[in-house]
């Protein structure tokens, strides 16, 4: 191996264990650092082959972490993870982790804090405000207007 792609995995490999990446993240850094395609897909397959990336695994983490502590909505996590080219299906079994009555619960109280910081009057004006909201957080537009016209909002 040519010293200059010993000195690329080292970095690229210290760049992965300090956080959870994905293959596009990796391949961006390399790029980044002037690697040549033959080189890029020589070290991806090395850091495949010592668990450095894992799309699965950079996607449960992705998931977990816009969820439990971002408040995003599943619309939201997936065009982020789109973004970073995962796949379809691991996007959709990393969504599946989190369960509908969590997932409405969340909702929900995200809603109720945020109608409490516009107004009490339910308008029509609040309605769209909270609906804005939650859509700007990657929520279903269906849950949100379940949610206000279960909460007596105007429409």
């Amino acid at each position: 191996m040519a010293k200059s792609t010993t000195s690329l995995l080292q970095r690229i490999t210290a760049y992965c264990a300090e956080s959870e990446r994905c293959t596009h993240d990796a391949v961006a850094k390399l790029k980044s650092w002037g690697a040549s395609p033959e080189e890029i897909d020589d070290l991806l397959q090395k850091l495949y082959a010592g668990k450095f990336i894992d799309d699965k695994r950079f996607a449960n983490s992705f998931v977990s972490e816009k969820w439990n502590l971002d408040r995003w909505g599943k619309i939201k996590i997936a065009n982020s993870l789109e973004a970073k080219m995962i796949d379809e299906n691991i996007i959709q079994n990393s969504l599946d982790t989190i369960s509908d009555e969590d997932y409405i619960q969340g909702l929900n109280e995200l809603l109720l804090k945020k109608s409490k910081e516009i107004s009490a009057s339910k308008s029509p004006g609040d309605a769209r405000r909270l609906l804005s909201f939650a859509l700007s957080r990657g929520f279903e537009e269906e849950l949100v207007m379940e949610w206000l016209e279960g909460q007596g909002f105007e429409m």
